[in-house]
Parts: C-alpha cells; sequence; structure tokens
C-alpha cells in the first residue's frame, strides 16, 4: 500500500481518526503546562506529587538511556580500528573468507577479538537468513549533495573527503543538487568543480532546480522526475542493478571519514532484508565545537538533546535526519533520490507501510559528525537553531497520515501499529516539554507548598518535599550534564581547574535555553497542526 507522506497534507476529510490524533500533541503539551500551573497555586500537595512521579521517570529514562550510551560508546570504541573494507571484500569468498577469520583469532588484541566476536554473529545471522549478497564488486553508491551559496565553500572539502574513502571511486555517482538562487560566480565554481573531479568518479553531474545554471544536465519543475530517468539509465547501461546501489543524501555541514562509505556498504551487505531497511549513522558533534563559544555549544544542545539520546536506542530509533536506503526501494515506493533531500522521514514511515510494517531503521556503529550552528552573532545563531528545531517538529505533521495509513493497512501487526504510535507521541510530547518542566514547572510546587501547610499538623512534610523535588531536579540536570558530555569529542588541549568548572555551570544552562529553542518552536508546530485538524473535522461535519 502506497501513501504520500512528503506532500499529504489535512485536507483529506475522510481522515477523521488521523486528524483527531493530530490534536493529540498540542493538547497533551498545554496540559501539562497550564495544568501543572494551576495546580501548584490552588493544590501545591498534589502538584508536588505530579512533579516527583515526573521527576522520577525521567530519572530512569536519563539512566536507561545513559546505559544505551556507554554501550554505544564501547561499540564505537571497537570498531574504531576496524577494516570495513576487507570486511565487504569478504563477502565475495565467504568460506575462505571464514577460514581466514578462525585464524587471525590468535593475533588479536582483545578489543580486535571483541569486534570479531560480534562480526561473526552478523554473518552467523545473515548466513541462517540464506539472503547472501551480491559480489562486493557489484555494489554501487549513489550520493545526492544538496548545495547553497551557505555552503559554498564547503562542496570542495566534501568532494575531496569523498575521494579519500575506501571505497572505490569508480563506483561513486555524485550528484550536485542546487537549492534555491545561487550566485553566478558560484556557479561557475560549481562547474569548474565537476569538470575537475568528474574522471574520478563512476560519474559527476549537476542539477539545478531553479533552471539558471548553463552545465547542468536538468532544470526547471521536471528535476526529480528527469534526473530519477537518467539515474536508472547510467545504471541500466553498466548492468547495474536498482537494489545493489545505495542512495545517500550527504549534507555539507557534516564530515565524512574514509571508512564512511565502506561501513555503509558492510552494514547494507550484511543486513538479511537489506532492501526493506533504511541505515542511519551516529550524528556527534565535529572537534570544532571546542573551538565555539559556550552559548553556541549550550543552544545546540539543548535544541537536540532528546534526539541525540534516542538515536543511541536501536529500540527507540526513529527517523530525524539523513540516512541511506537502497534504490531499489525507492523506485518500489515510487519516490525519487531527490526526495531524501525534502523530507527523509517520510520516505521512512512511506516505505514502513509500503512493506506492511517489515521495514526498520538499521543504526550504523560509526559516528557522523556535524558541525554545531554558529554564526557570528548569537542573535543570528538563535535565529537559525531556532528555524531547525521548527524543522525538526514539523515531523509531526505527518503523524495523521500515519495514523490513517495505519487504519487502512490490515496487514501492519496491531502491536507494530500502537508501538510506533506510541513511539511518535512520546517522542514529541517529551523533546518539547522537558526543558520547560526542569527549567520552570518542576520548581513551582515546591515555592508553593509551604503556605499551605502552615497551620496544619503535616507542615513538616513540606520541607521534605521541597527537598526531594530539588533533589530529584538536580540529580537529573546532573545525569543531563554527563550525557551531554559524553556526545561531546574529547578536547585535545587540558584545560586547568577553574575552567572546568565554567563549562560544567554551562550545562545548567541547557533545560532554561531549551525552553526558548525546543519547547516553544515545538509547541507552536504542534497548535498550527491542532488548528488545522479542527478545521478539516469541522469541515468535514458542515458537508454532512
Amino acid at each position: 500500500m502506497r501513501f504520500d507522506f512528503i506532500s499529504s497534507s489535512l485536507n483529506d476529510k475522510s481522515n477523521k481518526p488521523g486528524n483527531l490524533f493530530g490534536v493529540l500533541p498540542a493538547i497533551g503539551g498545554l496540559t501539562f503546562i497550564f495544568g501543572l500551573v494551576l495546580l501548584s497555586f490552588f493544590d501545591p500537595f498534589l502538584a508536588s506529587m505530579l512533579v516527583i512521579a515526573f521527576c522520577l521517570y525521567f530519572l530512569l529514562r536519563f539512566i536507561y538511556s545513559t546505559l544505551f550510551i556507554v554501550l554505544l560508546q564501547k561499540r564505537l570504541l571497537l570498531e574504531k580500528t576496524t577494516d570495513w573494507m576487507s570486511r565487504v571484500k569478504g563477502f565475495d569468498n565467504i568460506h575462505e573468507y571464514w577460514r581466514d577469520l578462525n585464524w587471525s583469532e590468535t593475533q588479536l588484541t582483545p578489543q580486535e577479538k571483541a569486534s570479531l566476536s560480534l562480526h561473526r554473529k552478523e554473518l552467523e545471522v545473515l548466513k541462517a537468513s540464506k539472503q547472501m549478497p551480491v559480489s562486493s564488486s557489484n555494489i554501487y553508491h549513489l550520493l545526492i549533495i544538496p548545495f547553497t551559496d551557505t555552503f559554498a565553500e564547503k562542496l570542495e572539502e566534501r568532494i575531496l573527503s569523498i575521494l579519500s574513502s575506501k571505497f572505490p571511486l569508480e563506483r561513486i555517482l555524485i550528484v550536485v543538487v542546487l537549492e534555491g538562487q545561487v550566485d553566478s560566480h558560484v556557479q561557475d565554481a560549481v562547474i569548474e568543480l565537476q569538470k575537475k573531479y568528474k574522471n574520478n568518479f563512476f560519474d559527476f553531474f549537476i542539477i539545478d532546480s531553479s533552471g539558471n545554471l548553463q552545465g547542468s544536465q536538468f532544470a526547471g519543475s521536471s528535476v526529480p522526475v528527469n534526473a530519477m530517468q537518467k539515474i536508472k539509465e547510467i545504471f541500466k547501461d553498466k548492468d547495474v542493478y536498482p537494489e545493489d546501489v545505495i542512495v545517500s543524501a550527504l549534507r555539507l555541514n557534516v564530515k565524512l571519514s574514509h571508512h564512511h562509505l565502506s561501513c555503509l556498504t558492510y552494514y547494507y551487505m550484511v543486513h538479511p532484508l537489506r532492501n526493506q531497511a533504511s541505515f542511519q549513522f551516529f550524528p556527534t558533534y565535529t572537534d570544532d565545537i571546542w573551538g565555539k563559544s559556550g552559548i553556541a555549544r549550550v543552544l545546540n544542545i539543548s535544541s537536540s538533546f532528546f534526539q541525540l539520546i534516542d538515536s543511541s536506542n536501536p529500540q527507540r530509533l526513529i527517523p530525524f535526519s539523513d540516512f541511506s536506503i537502497s534504490f531499489k526501494t525507492l523506485i518500489d515506493i515510487g519516490r525519487t533520490p531527490l526526495d531524501l533531500l525534502i523530507d527523509p522521514p517520510a520516505i521512512f514511515w512511506e516505505a514502513f507501510v509500503y512493506f506492511d510494517g517489515s521495514y526498520e531503521l538499521s543504526p550504523i556503529y560509526i559516528k557522523l559528525p556535524w558541525d554545531i550552528v554558529a554564526e557570528r552573532s548569537v542573535k543570528n545563531t538563535i535565529h537559525k537553531i531556532y528555524a531547525q528545531k521548527q524543522g525538526h517538529a514539523a515531523g509531526i505533521y505527518k503523524l495523521p497520515t500515519l495514523i490513517k495509513a495505519f487504519i487502512k493497512d490490515s496487514y501492519i501487526p496491531t502491536w507494530k501499529k500502537i508501538k510506533y504510535t506510541l513511539k511518535l507521541l512520546e517522542f514529541y510530547f517529551f523533546d518539547t516539554l522537558w526543558p520547560v518542566f526542569f527549567g520552570f514547572l518542576a520548581w513551582l510546587p515546591a515555592l508553593f507548598v509551604w503556605p499551605q501547610f502552615a497551620n496544619m499538623r503535616l507542615y513538616y512534610s513540606s520541607s521534605r518535599i521541597t527537598l526531594m523535588i530539588s533533589s530529584l531536579v538536580f540529580m537529573n540536570i546532573f545525569i543531563l550534564i554527563i550525557l551531554c558530555l559524553m556526545f561531546l569529542p574529547k578536547r585535545k588541549i587540558k584545560l586547568s581547574l577553574s575552567k572546568v568548572i565554567g563549562y560544567v555551570l554551562q550545562w545548567f544552562l541547557i533545560p532554561f535555553f531549551g525552553i526558548f529553542l525546543t519547547t516553544i518552536p515545538a509547541l507552536l508546530v504542534q497548535i498550527r497542526l491542532m488548528k488545522k485538524s479542527f478545521s478539516r473535522n469541522n469541515q468535514g461535519v458542515k458537508a454532512k
């Protein structure tokens, strides 16, 4: 079953059940905030109990997340020296490769032995599935690189990082997509880069949706269809099958390692249902984060904290950024590679529904560092992060369409429908509300609980409640700080004790900045969704 998640809207009046779910995030968030505020004034004891319950929930979730992050860090450390390309080539003669693994085990370090043990288990699962991949020489990469004036100076840097890849360059097709209006001198520079590096790759061409660039293969409104046809023809001429092509969207604000493509190739080949999975790297920050101002670090982390945390837990992994996918899957669901630049999560949900729930987001255990948003002024930094967060929060618009798809598709197991619906609701609910909870709401009952018990026998309990709330809040924030530091790359230069203390104190500001850069933009998006859902439901009633 196919559903259009990219161009879907709430105009479908028949989607009344789905539109009703579009109301829940905003109602839940607003009820939570204003409910706790009112209870803190009129019934601070009940408000205190609720705050303690939520503090305990967040504490358990943070501890739970910490365990996954520790395991993730261990896995990343184990695979730090892995030769991914040799593992990829091992698929070409799996029986001989298996013997080589047995022989080499005696010469490995404990860390390498642990990595090899995990590798063996992955091969055993693949062998049991009887879904062995094709020869590694038949695997190709299609890299879609969006380009704007903002990142003009980084395009060549990205191309050079691809040139340093361990994966054979003659099996890499690069497509540079010009987004928006690009200055003429920048256009000339892009064409020069194409001429300079074209012969290094399988192919290299430019797409311009504005129709202004001379030398681009495609321009105008029919770009996606024409580009898709062109890509199909290129691979068909070389007898390359769609299921042997891995499509990736590479933003210019991410930093590729020379193992990136070979690691992706390995995880693609070792996955038994490689055409029914998307592959997502673990996002982290580049070393440049320590060269930016403390305010820029705190602003960036406060706006994406829960997204980074959930990416460390395979059971909670949902798409929120770019990922890689089989070219065959895109063809099956009726999408083009360029659609990955428009709305990657929508592509995932379309594939999930198309395969009746037998589709997953598979984690890849290698870091994908990205640059933090740091403009010349704090005002511009805040504005850009705010817009970025609104873009992430807009993913909630897909919820009504997803619910409609779940209702109509009887082949998706009921437990999966419930699981992913609750997962999305919880993700958007708590990703939105945790800053305002720790930065403001959690403290209100503690302020008003004293007067309520002033003339009662239970007066002594007010101080205990206040102390308990304060302790739980600070404990949560302390674990939050530890989690933040675990996400950051290690500093190469040692700091004095005073600077270390200053850095730690910066993290206490995360919940307060998060109110303005996480809670407010996300709530505004959810309120707009609620208004549209109400208006469409009312129109449906009047039409009857």
